[in-house]
């Protein structure tokens, strides 16, 4: 101890100078706009490099793991595509499902950060503007969807996950009755969500399967978003019939944000058509 104070007794001249140069430093970024913006572009920039030297670092020890979960997506996807031509009895796509399926672009990133224990849980992905990624594009997962990009840097991007209180819902179809619904987290468990406004007409019980409806969501800064139709959400966990004109179901998400790795940005070549088309809602009569 007493080395340590004669240490800094020693040095205090220069350590009383460092104190003044943080001072001036944070005078000059926070009361000057363009070095302050200066600032905060770089601190964004090596914080993302941060975060994905990290996230290298930390995924090299389990890639044994990663290589079992992608047997296990493909062997899902062989099954799936066999169950598809066993119902529909087609053995290749038709015209107008390959143009459907054209419609979409699918970007591969990697998650660097996800948070999953807030009200407002945020995902960072490692591919930006450089790579063709824009606000509102959807992102899903390996085991299904995962939310929606927000802000959008030159490499770097992030989003809220469908683990989002004011989200606004996701719409969501039950493929054996049809039924579509607003898919709403409500803020306690991360592995589950509410499908809401199902009608009691319909006959709805545990292990139905919840897939994206295809439809397009107005956002509240006028853009369209949504996920191509098919893609998986959940499962029913609960159905009751407590509230007066409408179901109350628990789904089981699809995806476990808790492990989540890679995700894939969906970009929809027909969005801006869209975006246009729809504008002119919003434009008053002459």
């Amino acid at each position: 101890m007493i080395n340590l104070l004669r240490f800094l007794y020693d040095k205090r001249n220069f350590l009383f100078f460092v104190l003044l140069e943080v001072l001036c430093g944070w005078l000059i970024f926070t009361f000057n706009k363009y070095q302050g913006a200066f600032y905060f572009n770089s601190s964004n920039a090596i914080a993302g490099n941060a975060l994905s030297a990290n996230r290298s670092f930390t995924s090299y020890f389990d890639l044994e793991e990663q290589n079992d979960k992608l047997v296990r997506e493909n062997i899902a996807l062989h099954t799936l595509l066999e169950k598809e031509k066993k119902i529909r009895k087609i053995e290749a796509l038709t015209v107008a499902d390959s143009a459907r399926r054209a419609a979409y672009d699918f970007v591969p990133a990697r998650v660097i950060k996800n948070s999953l224990m807030d009200t407002k849980n945020f995902i960072t992905i490692d591919k930006g503007t450089a790579d063709g990624l824009t606000p509102n594009m959807g992102l899903i997962g390996p085991q299904g969807v995962v939310g929606q990009i927000k802000y959008c840097s030159e490499h770097y991007s992030t989003g809220s996950s469908i683990l989002h209180v004011t989200n606004g819902g996701l719409s969501g179809r039950l493929s054996r009755s049809g039924a579509v619904g607003s898919l709403e987290w409500d803020g306690a468990d991360p592995r589950f969500a509410k499908l809401k406004y199902i009608g009691k007409h319909y006959f709805i019980q545990p292990g139905d399967t919840v897939l994206t409806s295809g439809y397009n969501t107005r956002t509240n800064a006028g853009h369209s978003t949504g996920f191509p139709a098919g893609i998986l959400i959940g499962v029913v966990e609960t159905v009751n019939d407590d509230e007066q004109s409408n179901y109350n179901i628990s789904v089981r998400l699809a995806t476990d944000f808790g492990s989540l790795d890679h995700v894939y940005a969906i970009r929809s070549k027909a969005k801006p058509e869209i975006d246009s088309l729809e504008a002119k809602l919003d434009k008053p009569k002459k």
